[in-house]
């Protein structure tokens, strides 16, 4: 766990620039939250327009997680929320397999993707982020950690999804993926 320090941060659109303070945090010290006397809101790559994970007497806390298994019989991947929508895309068609919804920028974070509930340029097809997500694990400073689905605790995954981090910090999520041909020239260059 990092120490609290300050960040400046600036908007995707760079109209708002703002200093807050943030914390670098894993699932292991997630306790510790309780014990801070601030406003909490969690942090993807901070890349929303309205930069919502930043301001005054706000502490933007930031996983450290790296968590990737792939299933590819179940077609699922169990995947930490600090991981970028690119970084996945990347590892995934390595295995010929895809995320349904593509948002336009590539450092997106899983969390963000959930927490926004992203669409991409697809949505007329495949809809938005949220319709693939079978699970996930959410911390609240509270409630400590809970898993959600559509079956279990399920008001709590409603609001979680599009919620954008008001109802805690998701840890990690299982995400439905898809099977994808890929051509022999881009799977040479991503082999490495």
């Amino acid at each position: 766990m990092k120490i609290i320090s300050e960040k400046k941060y600036t908007s995707f659109d760079a109209s708002t620039k703002v200093t807050s303070d943030e914390i670098v945090i894993n699932k292991n010290n997630l306790h510790y939250l309780k014990k801070i006397k601030s406003n909490l809101i969690p942090r993807g790559s901070g890349l929303s327009y309205s930069l919502l994970s930043a301001g005054k007497n706000i502490l933007s806390i930031k996983l450290n997680e790296k968590k990737f298994i792939v299933d590819k019989n179940k077609l699922v991947v169990k995947i930490s929320s600090t991981f970028s929508i690119g970084e996945s895309m990347r590892r995934l068609m390595k295995e010929g397999l895809s995320l349904y919804v593509l948002p336009g920028h590539p450092n997106i974070s899983i969390g963000g993707a959930i927490s926004c509930d992203v669409h991409g340029k697809n949505q007329n097809k495949y809809g938005n982020f949220g319709q693939y997500i079978k699970k996930f694990k959410l911390y609240h400073p509270k409630k400590g950690i809970i898993e959600c689905s559509k079956k279990k605790n399920n008001k709590i995954y409603n609001l979680t999804i599009g919620g954008y981090g008001l109802t805690g910090i998701i840890i990690e999520a299982d995400i439905k993926i898809k099977k994808i041909k890929i051509s022999g020239y881009y799977y040479k260059q991503t082999k490495n």
